[in-house]
């Protein structure tokens, strides 16, 4: 027995040439086992959307997609699909679709033109998923840049009359000229920002706002004498608009439908004594 324990021989030693390595079995020694190594790429460690209002994380959305002139659908998939890389302890900047997050954004988009919902929808999302995804990620990374997502998830539609009304924004030459937005109802990131309103009296100054802290109406000088036409004086003081220029009333002044109709039956029932329905 105690032959069987000598493990080398003097026949047997190793010359200094030779380069014997030993390392226990992890098994029964798991000490001994070897450290892994450290994972690379670029999603390893990646803030998820849940990760967003954390003590350690804050999603900025890129200044392209910030505001709400920006277009509404990449937006929501760097907001609610997306993961982002990770330099050190904070976010990269840098934003990336893994293949559940891209099979999230394409059941809404699939709910929301179709209005497919459960096996129905989620049956037709794997098989388009299967079809496109290896297409879009040609290396097998698991991940394709979200720049990627509108192209794919318009191919996944299929059909050009809807495809062709999602709304993209790449990055690269692929904007088309139809818009899509989904059913604001449902999901109300896509509703269109309504356009500024523009016109004369847009924010005019109503009568009913003389003499506040923020507006002081100014009848022009030809109509602010006793002598002047009283009824003129009397339609700038208690019916019309005047307009704004920056903030501030510019001079002129305006009579709106609603006005005019005031004016008129002050001036009938003055003239005539009518009152109530008959002078209505």
């Amino acid at each position: 027995m105690n032959n069987k324990l000598q493990v080398q021989l003097d026949d047997e030693t190793p010359t200094n040439n030779q380069n014997i390595q030993f390392r226990p079995n992890p098994v029964s020694s798991p000490w001994s086992a070897k450290a892994p190594t450290a994972p690379t790429g670029k999603i390893v460690g990646a803030f998820s959307p849940g990760d967003e209002g954390s003590v350690f994380y804050n999603r900025e959305i890129p200044e392209n997609f910030a505001d709400g002139s920006d277009d509404l659908f990449m937006r929501s998939l760097i907001k609610t699909y997306a993961v982002e890389g990770r330099e050190g302890e904070d976010g990269n900047g840098s934003f990336y679709l893994k293949r559940d997050g891209a099979e999230g954004a394409a059941k809404e988009i699939v709910g929301t033109h179709f209005g497919w919902t459960g096996a129905k929808r989620d049956n037709f999302v794997n098989k388009k998923m299967n079809e496109l995804w290896p297409k879009y990620d040609v290396l097998g990374e698991g991940f394709i840049d979200v720049a990627k997502g509108p192209t794919m998830l318009r191919s996944l539609l299929g059909e050009v009359e809807i495809s062709n009304k999602l709304q993209m924004q790449t990055g690269e030459d692929l904007r088309i000229d139809h818009q899509f937005r989904p059913n604001a109802v449902q999901q109300p990131w896509s509703a269109k920002p309504e356009a500024a309103p523009t016109g004369t009296i847009i924010g005019a100054y109503k009568p009913e706002d003389a003499n506040t802290s923020f507006y002081e109406r100014e009848i022009p000088d030809n109509f602010s004498n006793g002598s002047d036409d009283l009824l003129m004086k009397s339609l700038l003081n208690k019916y019309t608009l005047e307009g704004r220029t920056d903030d501030a009333p510019n001079g002129k002044f305006y009579l709106t439908k609603d006005g005019a109709s005031s004016v008129a039956k002050e001036v009938v029932g003055t003239h005539f004594g009518w009152t109530g329905d008959k002078r209505d």
